[in-house]
């Protein structure tokens, strides 16, 4: 769970598209509406929307390290937001410097 003692986090929109596609498959309303609260309402998570700055930024990161498009988005949304570490399962996203990189696996 986020706690505001440990930290904020920022995802892009491109979360919503990522969590609410198996549900949408699955017809499952409920499971819909309880993530979109979920991602909506939780004070410490910030969800930023695409804007010119970000996709501008996720250009660069995708000339320079040539991340999948949703990736370099969720990238430069941390970037563009000031973060300093970004949260991952794909250890090929290690690679980008701009960033402390976490891969999930890897954390103790």
């Amino acid at each position: 769970m986020i706690s505001s003692e440990q930290l904020d986090a920022v995802t892009s929109t491109i979360t919503l598209v990522e969590v609410l596609t198996r549900p949408l498959q699955l017809a499952n309303a409920a499971l819909v509406d309880r993530y979109t609260q979920f991602l909506s309402n939780t004070r410490e998570l910030t969800i930023v929307e695409l804007s010119v700055p970000v996709a501008r930024e996720a250009a660069r990161l995708r000339a320079v390290y040539n991340p999948r498009t949703p990736d370099a988005v969720q990238l430069a949304t941390t970037i563009t937001e000031s973060a300093t570490h970004f949260l991952t399962n794909d250890t090929r996203l290690s690679r980008v410097s701009e960033l402390n990189v976490a891969v999930l696996d890897e954390l103790g």
